[in-house]
């Protein structure tokens, strides 16, 4: 609905000069709900449309645009403020399946012009986000982006990314673009930067936890990119984080592990050294190297997480106490590791022996929020599984020289 007034001037080159006042109820793209009231104030002069106002709510947020467009050609440009706004519903635009990317709200000041497409540059913030269900905190960043008529192909190069995650930092770019092998879709590559992000609270809350866990300390580089993405099953990347400084009762399942340890106590072991690193990929999170090293417990790790149901799988080997740097037996072991060689079943049982009194052998699985710690007999653990724990724990606990090559500790890695 709306009103218009004409007005006409008379002369040598005769003009005709609109004004108009719009409201429009009930916006919608693809059946869904965007904005439920918008109302512009809107001039046209001779081939120029002057666009006085455009607010009104849109996507749950406030949204205000002014500008010019030449009707002959289309060329124009509107400054345009969003406040508040719902960050998947405003992507709506570009995908259906943009409310499974990410959430937020968001605000932000942006040009955009036209011509034979559209081109915007900008900055905004965003606060309380997610990203495939991953909290990511208070964020901005500038951008820069183009789109086809039709909306049909767009860019969108996202830079000096700087995010306050869980009294750390998160920096970042990352550059997105419409997949031509995928409609719907849209293609990745980005590179970020965690600084001092404590994870413990991170996992919680990415868990749905209302526990809270000790602090996890995180410090590493994460690339993740992805080809026709449409949820966090098409996503790749590679982390590698160092963890020194963490609390033991920030890691999920281990703080089970309190009651296979006799008197030693959890409660206040923090860890002098620690790191991770893996994979992204298929849906998961692959833990290729993990470890957790302080004076008087030494964990190592390998397994998976499932990036959508937050479910682990995890083998590992929680050790205490004065650490035997004479273990020959290991030490042999991990020689013949090396080389290739067979593990056998009498070595495998020695071992066991041996590490029987100071390191257990388990199993984490289940949801990272609440994962169940189960503990298992050197013996029956999977064959990958055993052959990596037995040669990272003669890394680890075996530091000597054995035929003029030494096995060195995990820290001088």
């Amino acid at each position: 609905s709306g009103v218009v007034n004409l007005d006409a001037a008379d002369g040598d080159q005769p003009t005709l000069a609109a004004r108009a006042r719009i409201t429009v109820d009930n916006l919608s793209v693809d059946r869904r709900l965007v904005a439920r009231r918008v109302y512009a104030s809107l001039r046209a002069q001779g081939d120029v449309l002057i666009i006085d106002s455009v607010r009104g709510s849109f996507a749950g947020g406030q949204i205000d645009a002014a500008g010019r467009v030449a009707l002959s050609d289309g060329r124009g440009t509107l400054q345009i403020r969003l406040g508040a706004i719902n960050a998947s519903r405003g992507l709506m635009f570009f995908s259906p399946d943009a409310e499974n990317w990410g959430d937020g709200i968001l605000s932000g000041r942006l040009t955009l012009e036209s011509d034979r497409s559209y081109r915007v540059r900008g900055a905004v913030a965003v606060r309380d986000s997610r990203v495939f269900g991953i909290p990511t905190g208070a964020a901005h960043a500038s951008l820069v982006g183009s789109a086809e008529r039709d909306l049909s192909r767009w860019t969108l190069s996202l830079h000096s990314i700087e995010s306050a995650v869980e009294q750390g930092r998160l920096l970042g770019t990352a550059n997105l673009r419409s997949s031509s092998a995928r409609p719907g879709a849209f293609d990745l590559t980005s590179q970020w930067t965690a600084r001092r992000l404590d994870f413990g609270r991170l996992l919680d809350e990415a868990g749905g936890s209302s526990r809270s866990y000790a602090r996890g300390n995180l410090n590493g580089t994460l690339s993740l990119n992805g080809t026709g993405i449409r949820s966090a099953a098409d996503l790749t990347g590679r982390f590698n984080a160092e963890l020194a400084g963490s609390q033991a009762r920030a890691f999920p399942g281990l703080t089970s592990a309190q009651a296979y340890l006799g008197a030693f106590s959890l409660a206040g072991t923090r860890f002098e050294e620690g790191g991770v690193r893996g994979t992204i990929g298929a849906g998961m999170a692959r833990i290729e190297d993990f470890w957790l090293l302080s004076s008087r417990l030494q964990v190592l790790a390998r397994g998976r997480i499932f990036l959508a149901s937050g479910y682990m799988d995890v083998d590992a080997v929680i050790a205490t106490g004065n650490f035997d740097v004479a273990n020959i037996a290991i030490t042999a072991i991990a020689e013949q590791l090396a080389i290739g060689a067979a593990l056998p079943i009498a070595a495998i049982i020695r071992v066991n022996r041996l590490l029987s009194n100071r390191t257990l052998f388990v199993e984490v699985q289940g949801l990272i929020s609440d994962p169940r710690l189960r503990l298992r007999p050197f013996d029956t653990l999977r064959q990958g599984a055993r052959r990596f724990l037995v040669r990272e724990a003669a890394a680890t606990f075996a530091p000597i020289a054995v035929g003029g090559s030494a096995i060195l500790n995990r820290s001088d890695r």
